[in-house]
């Protein structure tokens, strides 16, 4: 996890906005699910606020879970939850957050599906409203590339109409590294529509064979590859065409 150690910075809250408005100008953001303006007018408590946006295009993030852990030295405790959003009062596009906060020491958890989680260390005095100061970089995981064939013949994707169709899938990650979680095949074609789901484990080495059962009708088939993703690698998928033909003699 990113760790990154913020203090005070003394400024109002409106230099922040100035920092951050040229990145939410970029084209668009992530699709959000929803988007609400942020909560405001609270007095005698601190703001945690700021953006986030996608490490690599500099594209704001909405819907990224975001919590502030009051720390202290005996535990930390959640003080504050919000999700980044469109905020049309301070002129931020998306990727939005606020949350109000006694004065202390926090730690603020940013979290969202398909990327690393990152964790920021902010101290706030009583009614201290100035920003992070920056917008916080989220790391976009690495997507898994992923093969099809059948494990029929010489390999390929084609096989005789009558026969089981018994297709063979090969996740793999980065650097070695490997997929491990839910994965869905789907077949569908003239007359036949099947889904196998299979868990793949670390022992699988990103590997899996799907039983699809019997498909009599030649044609060409759809078959769908999904990955659900996991921590370390982001959801995936792939389209590929089977070909079933007609038997010999």
């Amino acid at each position: 996890m990113q760790t990154t150690t913020l203090r005070r910075a003394g400024i109002a809250a409106v230099a922040t906005a100035a920092l951050v408005v040229p990145l939410a100008q970029a084209t668009g953001a992530e699709q959000p699910t929803g988007a609400r303006a942020p909560a405001v007018g609270e007095t005698g408590r601190s703001i945690i606020h700021g953006q986030v946006v996608d490490s690599r295009t500099a594209r704001p993030l909405d819907d990224v879970e975001v919590t502030a852990l009051r720390v202290t030295k005996r535990e930390e405790t959640v003080a504050a939850t919000d999700l980044s959003y469109a905020s049309p009062d301070n002129e931020i596009d998306h990727g939005y957050f606020a949350m109000h906060v006694p004065a202390g020491t926090y730690a603020v958890v940013l979290a969202r599906a398909g990327y690393r989680p990152t964790r920021l260390e902010v101290v706030k005095g009583r009614a201290d409203r100035a920003g992070l100061g920056a917008p916080v970089e989220l790391v976009a995981l690495p997507r898994p590339s992923v093969t099809l064939s059948s494990t029929a013949g010489k390999g390929g994707l084609t096989v005789r109409a009558g026969r089981r169709v018994e297709l063979l899938a090969q996740l793999r990650g980065r650097r070695g590294s490997v997929p491990t979680g839910l994965v869905s095949i789907a077949l569908d074609g003239p007359g036949r529509g099947v889904a196998a789901t299979t868990v793949l484990r670390r022992r699988d080495r990103g590997r899996l064979v799907a039983q699809l059962g019997r498909v009599r009708t030649p044609g060409r088939y759809d078959v769908d590859v999904d990955f659900a993703g996991d921590d370390a690698h982001r959801a995936t998928s792939g389209t590929f065409t089977l070909r079933v033909v007609k038997k010999k003699g």
